[in-house]
């Protein structure tokens, strides 16, 4: 079995984050979007800097900056937690299939 990349499932869920914005799902959003703050609070030096390489486009963005911003980030999060994390006991969305 592979070894799961909790940076690569990241974002991917923040892609379904958006993708439930866009489709009018705001509940949905929100329980994703928190379950990612979640995310970022528990992940490693190492992830995090995995992930700055991922969002990084130097020389405008570099990788450093990228991840001054997530720890930066993850302290506003932590203060700001009392706002987000009801969203976590939020019932995800039933989707119904095209066919």
């Amino acid at each position: 079995m592979e070894n799961f990349n909790l940076v690569k499932y990241h974002v991917q869920s923040a892609i379904r984050a958006a993708l439930a914005e866009s489709n009018g799902l705001k509940e949905e959003a929100k329980r994703l979007r928190a379950q990612g703050n979640l995310r970022l609070m528990v992940m490693s030096d190492a992830e995090l800097w995995e992930l700055s390489q991922m969002l990084s486009h130097p020389p405008a963005r570099t990788v450093e900056s990228v991840y001054r911003e997530l720890i930066e980030s993850i302290e506003e999060r932590r203060k700001t937690a009392s706002e987000w994390m009801e969203a976590l006991t939020a019932k995800p969305t039933e989707f119904l299939s095209r066919n």
